[in-house]
């Protein structure tokens, strides 16, 4: 008989990290598969992340290092150079090659073992570009305190179905440092619609359907001070609320996979929530395997300046 349970003083103590049993259940597991994990921008060198599936139990509890790929990259359908890896899961372009706007470009991928994995083919946006931007006067939110009312506009092309992220990154002496963001004279529950929604890490996402073809200006609350997330190069505690003396706003343009993909992170319950919400289905657009190959263009800005 285990013993689970002890009585001191008239209360019943049950000590579950000392209790265990092994559950003789079948996860589902389909075999290993690549993963790939790829953002493009005209901006960059090509650098892409590969790695493997591990099954959910057994001896390793993660995934090995794939360092003998063939990770063939196309541009327009014809074929560019082989990346070469670079360790830590890493494969970039021996040539320092960079993708162009309005190109298309996939990633096709074997390895000993492995079963063959191919990206979805994605085009790179041309440059975006804001009109204005300001960071304004102060405005309260009952939930995350007060904040400073930070609007930008742009314009949208003709195009439609083209997709934005705008990013707020807030730094104290390049240290990263954790910020409150909301939509502004919005309560949390309504804080999307058809032209936006809120994903992961402070990043909004906005979708054409509503301004296609015409200037649009969005107004996000955002605290100017929060806890400090690294510590290097000043004398402040890790944890210790800072002014911030850098908001960064990142506007990328992005393609649909990068929407979809920020979509379905935006949806996951993170932390003590998570066990009580149903699975999510992590986004994949890699034939024969899974992961993210996307691509964008940006432009970042100090709103403080």
């Amino acid at each position: 008989m285990h013993k689970c349970m002890a009585i001191l003083g008239g209360f019943v103590l049950f000590g579950l990290a000392a209790c265990q049993r092994d559950l003789d259940v079948a996860l589902p597991y389909e075999g290993d598969r690549l993963i790939i994990y790829g953002l493009l921008t005209a901006d960059s060198v090509v650098s892409v992340r590969i790695d493997k599936t591990a099954p959910p139990t057994g001896t390793f509890l993660f995934a090995d290092n794939v360092p003998n790929a063939t990770a063939a990259l196309f541009e327009n359908g014809v074929f560019v150079e082989n990346l070469r890896y670079a360790g830590r899961e890493t494969y970039r372009s021996p040539s320092g090659f960079r993708p162009k706007a309005g190109g298309e470009y996939f990633l096709r991928v074997s390895a000993p073992g492995l079963p063959d994995a191919e990206t979805e083919p994605q085009v790179v946006p041309a440059g975006v570009q804001m009109e204005q931007y300001v960071l304004g006067d102060t405005i309260a939110n009952l939930f995350l305190g007060d904040a400073r009312r930070l609007t930008f506009s742009f314009r949208d092309d003709e195009k439609e179905g083209e997709f934005y992220n705008a990013h707020i990154v807030g730094e104290y002496k390049g240290n990263f440092v954790t910020l409150n963001t909301f939509v502004a004279d919005r309560p949390l529950e309504a804080s999307e619609d058809l032209c936006s929604f809120r994903s992961e890490e402070n990043r909004y996402v906005l979708q054409d359907i509503c301004f296609n073809g015409q200037s649009f200006s969005y107004d996000i609350g955002v605290a100017t001070k929060g806890p400090l997330q690294r510590v290097a190069g000043t004398d402040k505690r890790l944890g210790q609320e800072v002014a911030c003396d850098r908001i960064l706003l990142r506007f990328k343009k992005i393609t649909k996979a990068y929407r979809d993909y920020l979509y379905v992170a935006g949806r996951e319950q993170g932390g003590f929530l998570g066990a009580f919400t149903l699975p999510i289905r992590e986004y994949t657009n890699v034939k024969g395997g899974y992961g993210l190959w996307a691509a964008y263009s940006e432009q970042v800005v100090d709103v403080l300046q």
